[in-house]
């Protein structure tokens, strides 16, 4: 199983995606990490979920997790988590004992969504 994280650098989670230009995709399979720019994922942001589940990935973790963004990795299939603090390896840690609570419900900070309510149709206020 692998699971990426928005990151800040390969020690620290960003609070999403949308704020970090690179990823840390973990493979418990193999326990290996890889970082990489999270524009070499996908060349097309709307593509994002669907590259991810391409390359094996079955879970995010993050601190923060726009309307937008859950809607799309749900509809897609994979499981978003909320980080516990920042750090890249406890997160790891407590994903693969099953610590991590999922996020069902969007996850931002003031105005971290990328456009109105209405527009992606979410029930956040």
């Amino acid at each position: 199983m692998k699971i990426i994280m928005p990151i800040l650098n390969r020690s620290t989670i960003a609070d999403g995606f949308h704020n970090a230009d690179d990823a840390c995709i973990y493979d418990s399979e193999t326990r290996t990490y890889e970082y990489v720019p999270t524009a070499s994922i996908s060349k097309v942001a709307g593509n994002l979920s669907l590259e991810l589940k391409r390359k094996g990935i079955t879970a995010v973790l993050s601190n923060l997790m726009p309307a937008m963004a859950l809607q799309l990795f749900v509809d897609s299939g994979l499981k978003v988590y909320k980080t516990i603090g920042n750090d890249v390896y406890e997160n790891v840690y407590y994903f693969t004992s099953n610590v991590l609570q999922p996020i069902t419900r969007p996850v931002n900070k003031g105005s971290d969504c990328s456009g109105s309510c209405s527009s992606c149709g979410t029930f956040c206020s």
